[in-house]
């Protein structure tokens, strides 16, 4: 397809029929642009050498690359070409020479800090510092093999299975994009299978759910005790709750709306909110001034409260509630949801999983449930043959 290419163009491009889709410029000959069926997009220009050879080079990916900014690389490119130069064949030759030290920095600087929050890139930069340079760093990118990606995560997993997952997801994703940059032509994570986690969630039963919310919601420090019920009854992450604002929130309709940059998904999550938390945002909204932004406004002005780490510790305390994480708010939300029938499904949607795996953690509590129904057929069984005078049937 021969298009002048715009950001509007760019940003509708679609790949056709489950492959890849390539759209040519209309003012620049041999530039264009190819969406791939994951939604990756990459500008590059097609050429042929001196010696006839026919060569596709990579550009720059979209959106870290503006089409203007691809378009006058590619003619630069092009320049190079009519001057006899092969581009290609340089970036092979440096691509080749390239370190894992050297792609875990275009890494950081291409990807992660351009499109992770804040908290993902610490921990990226921490496994990339602790583990990934120290074994890797050293070794050429092509050369890396499953073996040394295998001896990384077995050294990590003997000890702390979680932290080998997450570099094993971490170093997947440098993979993968060494691929697109011309590196190597594999992943060789693909193929390494992840440890079996224990796990480490803890819920508190709807007893206990209630105390605690009674507690936060009465506590002296106003600003944090309703943060937490708010955690309590909507089973947001925190970070959420904390840089929250008011007009994510529509309580005459009873709807919170989380904008894409405050969510885990960095998707847009609208969701209905329950009497409990709607009751705590309206007693909100009568003590706030009519010009706070957010919800738990900080010390700071304009900026909203970052922690409430030591008010939480000291709330558990008092309850006497020990090894529970602010996290476990969530867990618990769930695993109330599931008491009372809710399935796996619409819990997702209300905790905002973009996949059904990740709420498939709380299956073993639908399993308790389901059972509950099972005996319930059992129990009706028991007491029509008691109303009888029948001998009920006992296990052997």
């Amino acid at each position: 397809m021969k298009v002048k290419l715009t950001k509007t163009v760019v940003d509708k491009a679609e790949p056709v029929s489950g492959k890849d889709a390539e759209y040519w410029d209309s003012e620049l000959p041999r530039f264009g642009l190819r969406v791939k069926p994951s939604g990756l997009k990459t500008f590059f220009v097609r050429y042929t050498t001196k010696t006839g050879r026919k060569r596709l080079l990579t550009v720059g990916g979209y959106p870290a690359m503006t089409v203007a900014e691809a378009r006058d690389k590619a003619r630069r490119l092009l320049l190079e070409v009519g001057n006899g130069a092969d581009p290609k064949e340089e970036q092979d030759a440096k691509r080749k020479a390239e370190t894992v030290a050297e792609l875990c920095r275009e890494y950081l600087e291409r990807h992660a800090r351009p499109n992770k929050r804040p908290k993902s890139i610490r921990e990226d930069e921490r496994n990339i510092r602790a583990t990934v340079i120290p074994m890797l760093g050293k070794i050429k990118v092509a050369d890396v093999t499953r073996r040394d990606i295998e001896d990384v995560l077995f050294a990590i997993g003997k000890d702390h299975k979680p932290t080998a997952n997450r570099v094993r997801s971490l170093l997947s994703k440098m993979f993968n994009l060494a691929i697109a940059w011309g590196m190597r032509g594999d992943n060789p994570v693909r193929g390494v299978s992840r440890f079996a986690e224990q796990g480490k969630a803890n819920y508190l039963p709807p007893e206990q759910a209630s105390r605690l919310l009674n507690a936060a919601l009465e506590h002296p420090n106003e600003r944090a005790g309703r943060a937490i019920g708010l955690l309590t009854t909507t089973g947001a992450r925190k970070g959420e709750v904390l840089n929250a604002t008011w007009d994510q929130f529509d309580l005459e309709k009873g709807i919170w709306t989380k904008p894409a940059s405050t969510t885990k998904q960095k998707k847009m999550h609208r969701v209905p909110l329950n009497e409990h938390a709607i009751t705590i945002l309206d007693r909100m909204r009568q003590d706030a001034t009519g010009d706070e932004k957010f919800l738990f406004p900080g010390n700071v002005p304009g900026q909203p409260i970052t922690d409430i780490k030591k008010f939480w510790q000291g709330l558990c305390r008092s309850l006497g509630l020990e090894g529970i994480r602010i996290h476990d708010l969530r867990h618990t939300y769930a695993s109330i949801l599931i008491s009372q029938g809710e399935t796996l499904e619409m819990i997702g949607q209300l905790l905002g999983h973009s996949q059904l795996v990740t709420t498939s953690r709380y299956a073993h509590l639908t399993e308790v449930k389901t059972r509950e129904s099972a005996n319930s057929f059992s129990a009706a069984l028991s007491k029509a043959a008691e109303s009888s005078n029948i001998i009920p049937l006992r296990r052997a």
